[in-house]
């Protein structure tokens, strides 16, 4: 009794082979590809570390031979340190509305000169303004780390600084101080320093 050949077998061991050796090869490829990859990045890293360590031993040496150097010869290496002690300083420690258009305020030199004021300016929230040119409070100079009370005053009539104030603004706008209100203060020095106050009544 014959017995025909097994082409569906056949044909189905040829295909399951094909399939084996192209998953072989492709896997066989990814490996080398990732091999490859592994072995760049690992050589960067490596010239990245190399980089590093040429930086350090710059820096060592540089450090090393400035550190020499100031020892023998006097020099310095450490930074430069800037004294602001001698520059002109005010603070204002208070405040006080004597009347409505005079306002006191105690002035302390925490600077290192001995401070002249020569000019006041005052300014309201709307940005009318009253200054006062060749001012000359009482108890000028101030030295260093003393007070002084000077008077602040605003309008041209009785009580106030008189014709000697210029205003600049809406005319009769800011004519006294408004309670509640807040007003922004100048003091400019005999040597051009302006020092920002800001009195509330």
């Amino acid at each position: 009794m014959c017995h025909e050949p097994n082409y569906v077998g056949q044909k189905w061991s040829s295909s399951w082979t094909r399939l084996s050796a192209f998953l072989y090869f492709s896997e066989l490829s990814r490996t080398r590809l990732l091999s490859a990859g592994t072995k760049s990045f690992l050589e960067a890293q490596m010239n990245r570390i190399a980089q590093l360590l040429v930086l350090i031993a710059i820096i060592t040496v540089t450090g090393g031979l400035l550190f020499w150097y100031s020892l023998s010869s006097g020099f310095c290496a450490c930074p430069l340190v800037v004294s602001h002690g001698q520059n002109e300083a005010v603070l204002m420690e208070s405040a006080n509305f004597q009347s409505d258009t005079n306002v006191t305020l105690d002035i302390r030199n925490v600077g290192g000169y001995p401070v002249s004021f020569k000019i006041y300016q005052v300014k309201d929230s709307s940005g009318d303004i009253w200054q006062l040119n060749n001012w000359n409070p009482l108890g000028q100079p101030l030295t260093v780390n003393n007070l002084i009370v000077v008077n602040i005053a605003i309008g041209s009539g009785a009580g106030g600084c008189g014709n000697g104030c210029q205003y600049t603004g809406t005319p009769a706008a800011f004519t006294t101080f408004q309670s509640s209100k807040s007003y922004t203060i100048t003091l400019t020095t005999s040597r051009n320093n302006s020092f920002v106050f800001t009195v509330t009544r």
